[in-house]
């Protein structure tokens, strides 16, 4: 284990920063995930999370260090002090995988991948799912061989930038979710993909909230299949041309374009929806999207988004809040809240001010049906009066007692 950089094929490592403040101190901190086998049943993933379940292949092929001491393999490390670390791992071989490889790693600040070798790689599925690095250098990734590109940066939520110019995706079958969940990236240039072989682009683009264009002009789609809410809720994107779109073999568009609350120009003129099984809500809230600034030649689309802007699709009103736990957060549905939460809380206080009104007019009654008592025992209490000079003086007390009272009810 005591190898040094210099005995590494081809020096095969990556590079990463993290910086541990007072409330990390002492905390089980993830610095890498299972990248060669991951433990799978039922075909879900089942991250590894104690030391007996380790893969005794990664003992023997990764070395870690941090700050420049080889510390024991783990995929977690407890830092006793506070300060910024360095953590270098060292390949001994040349890896087939990298499949979640940084998976949840949320506390890794940097990740330099430029001595990383991946010529034999084919799998980069969930390689920095939940990552919150702000940028990554993929300038010298080889995915010339790789197949599944699944949520490769799915949920990145601190990436503003990401230059995959170098990338060769020829091969690539898979990039369900690719971007998935990347809120602030500003900018994505995949004009050098080769989408020739893929087969699903399932939530592709989902919740890139701050992208405001995308140029899918070389994207071939001949072999696509599914195209499930591929541009969901891409809130800032304002024209999308997809004319170079083939569609011929897609069976699922539901939700395709649902929530692109900006999107006011959309050619998908040569989209073919004859083997398309499912296109509910297909542009469910775009709401800017005009009939003229749509471009379909297809009748069923067309129906379709007439269908949606009517508010027609399956009574998806009434629904949206539940569908859109598997979409993100609103935040203009949070503002409708906020504002219907204030509209309660008036429509209270209103309530409130009826309930009084009733109550001081229960009292306006109230104190008419005394003053009508009083009246009487005053008309009572003259008759008694001026009999005697004690009756006067009785009487006069009697007439201070009553305004007195008159007075303090007010």
């Amino acid at each position: 284990m005591g190898c040094g950089v210099s005995d590494i094929i081809g020096n095969n490592y990556i590079m990463a920063e993290i910086e541990i403040d007072e409330d990390k101190v002492d905390e089980k901190i993830r610095i890498i995930n299972s990248f060669e086998q991951m433990k799978r049943e039922e075909g879900e993933i089942d991250l590894i999370e104690n030391e007996e379940n380790k893969n005794e292949n990664e003992i023997k092929e990764v070395i870690i260090k941090l700050n420049g001491e080889t510390i024991p393999f783990s995929y977690f490390h407890q830092f006793s002090e506070t300060g910024h670390y360095t953590i270098q791992y060292i390949f001994q071989k040349l890896l087939t995988k990298a499949d979640y490889m940084f998976n949840d790693c949320r506390d890794l600040s940097f990740i330099d991948l430029s001595q990383f070798n991946t010529k034999f790689v084919t799998n980069m599925s969930n390689m920095f799912t939940g990552c919150c690095v702000n940028k990554i250098d993929l300038s010298n990734i080889n995915t010339r061989n790789v197949t599944n590109m699944n949520s490769m940066f799915s949920h990145c939520i601190e990436l503003t930038k990401l230059d995959l110019s170098k990338f060769k995706t020829k091969n690539v079958t898979d990039m369900n979710s690719m971007f998935l969940g990347c809120e602030k990236l500003e900018d994505l240039d995949l004009s050098t993909f080769n989408t020739e072989n893929v087969r699903d682009m399932d939530s592709m683009f989902q919740e890139c909230r701050y992208l405001e264009s995308l140029n899918l002009a070389t994207f071939n789609t001949q072999n696509v299949t599914s195209m499930f809410c591929m541009f969901c809720h891409c809130e800032s994107l304002k024209n999308l041309n997809l004319s170079n779109f083939n569609t011929q073999n897609v069976k699922e568009m539901s939700n395709m374009f649902r929530g692109c609350y900006s999107l006011k120009n959309l050619n998908i003129s040569n989209f073919n929806s004859t083997n398309v099984e499912n296109m509910s809500r297909m542009f469910s809230f775009c709401k800017y999207l005009e009939k003229n600034k749509f471009i379909s030649k297809d009748e069923k689309i067309l129906r379709k988004f007439n269908e949606n802007k009517l508010g027609e699709d399956n009574d998806e009103r009434e629904d949206y809040d539940d569908n859109e736990k598997g979409l993100g957060e609103r935040d203009k549905d949070e503002e409708l809240h906020i504002k219907k939460n204030k509209d309660e809380e008036d429509c209270e206080e209103r309530e409130k001010d009826k309930e009084g009104f009733e109550e001081r007019e229960k009292d306006k009654e109230g104190y008419g049906e005394r003053e009508r008592e009083r009246e009487r025992e005053r008309e009572k209490n003259k008759e008694n009066c001026g009999k005697t000079e004690e009756d006067k003086e009785g009487c006069g007390k009697i007439e201070e007692v009553e305004m007195f009272k008159i007075n303090n009810f007010f």
